[in-house]
C-alpha cells in the first residue's frame, strides 16, 4: 500500500507583485525627498544663505549637526569663538550639544551625502557679569597657578563664550585645586573684568560677603530683592543688593490659605531682573541665607 504522500505547507507568504510595487514606491520616494533635501543645501550654499545648524553630537574635532534636514558636520575651528587648545573644546564640547547656531554651507558634495557648515559669524548677545554673584562653569585648563574656566555653559550658551581665570591663592581650600580636573564642573564668584577684558573668578567672596554683624542690622529693615533665573534649573533665584542669597517666607507670614496661593502665584509672575520690595525677617548664617516677606499683590 503505497502511503499518501504528507503534504508540506510554506511558513512564508509568497510576496505579492503589488507589495513589490510599494516597496518600490517607498524607497523612490524617501529617494527623491532626500534629493529635495540636499538640493535646499545646495541652493543654500550656492545663494549664500544663512541656515539655522542644530548639534546633535560631539566628535573628536566637531560636531555632528543637522541641517536643513540633513546631517552635516562642523568642525570646531569654525565654530563662533576660538579656543587656545582643542583640548578646551574638548572639555566643552558635551555641554553644546543640543543647541544651536546660524551660520553657513561651507562645502556640499552629493555622491556621498557630506556637508560641512561654518557658523564662524553667529551673532551673540551681551551681557555683563554681576560682582560677588555665582556662576557655575567648566575647567578647560588646570596650570600650575589656577583653574581656566569656561563659563558660557552658566547661559546655555546664548552669550556664546566667557573664558576667566580663577588664581588658586582666591580658593579657601587649596585641596580644592588639587584635586580639580578638566572637564570638572565648577561654582564660583566673579570678581572683575579688567581693561583687557579678562575675567576673575573665586570663592574667597564665600567669607567676605557673609558678614554676620552687617547682616543683622538689615533684619526689620526693607531692602530690594532683584530676581535671577538660573540658565541650567530654569528657577527663579533671589537676592538683596545683588549678593546675598534670600528666600521668601510664606506660610509664617500668611497663615491662610488663600493668602499663601496669592503669594505664590504672585512670584510665579516674577522675571529675570525683577526687583522686588520685601521685608528683611530674619537671617540663617549657617546656611547663608536671609529671610524676607513679601507682600500680597494688590489686585
Amino acid at each position: 500500500m503505497i502511503k499518501p504522500t504528507k503534504k508540506i505547507f510554506s511558513f512564508f507568504k509568497p510576496i505579492s507583485d503589488a507589495a513589490i510595487e510599494n516597496k518600490k514606491d517607498e524607497q523612490e520616494n524617501e529617494k527623491n525627498y532626500l534629493q529635495n533635501l540636499l538640493e535646499t543645501v545646495v541652493r543654500k550654499k550656492e545663494d549664500d544663505l544663512s541656515v539655522k545648524i542644530n548639534v546633535v553630537y560631539a566628535t573628536k574635532n566637531g560636531f555632528t549637526i543637522k541641517v536643513c534636514g540633513l546631517f552635516g558636520y562642523l568642525p570646531f575651528k569654525n565654530m563662533p569663538w576660538n579656543y587656545r587648545s582643542i583640548n578646551h573644546w574638548r572639555a566643552v564640547s558635551s555641554s553644546i550639544v543640543d543647541n544651536y547656531f546660524f551660520g553657513k554651507i561651507e562645502s556640499v558634495e552629493t555622491e556621498p551625502i557630506r556637508i560641512i557648515t561654518n557658523a564662524e559669524f553667529h551673532k551673540f548677545k551681551t551681557i555683563e557679569l554681576e560682582r560677588d554673584f555665582i556662576y557655575t562653569g567648566i575647567i578647560i585648563e588646570k596650570k600650575r597657578y589656577g583653574l581656566l574656566i569656561e563659563i558660557g555653559n552658566h547661559f546655555a550658551w546664548k552669550y556664546g563664550s566667557i573664558v576667566g581665570l580663577i588664581h588658586k591663592s582666591f580658593l579657601l581650600d587649596i585641596e580644592d585645586f588639587n584635586q580639580a580636573s578638566v572637564g570638572q564642573n565648577i561654582t564660583t564668584y566673579f570678581q572683575e573684568k579688567n581693561l583687557k577684558d579678562d575675567y576673575f573668578f573665586g570663592d574667597i567672596y564665600k567669607e567676605q560677603i557673609w558678614e554676620k554683624d552687617y547682616i543683622e542690622t538689615l533684619i526689620g529693615t526693607t531692602q530690594i530683592a532683584k530676581v535671577r533665573i538660573n540658565e541650567q534649573s530654569n528657577k527663579r533665584e533671589y537676592y538683596l543688593q545683588g549678593k546675598f542669597r534670600c528666600n521668601f517666607e510664606v506660610v509664617k507670614t500668611f497663615p491662610d490659605k488663600f493668602e499663601r496661593r496669592q503669594i505664590r502665584k504672585h512670584i510665579r509672575t516674577f522675571n529675570e531682573g525683577t526687583e522686588i520690595e520685601c521685608l528683611v525677617l530674619s537671617c540663617n548664617h549657617r546656611k547663608k541665607v536671609i529671610i524676607v516677606q513679601l507682600p500680597v499683590k494688590e489686585e
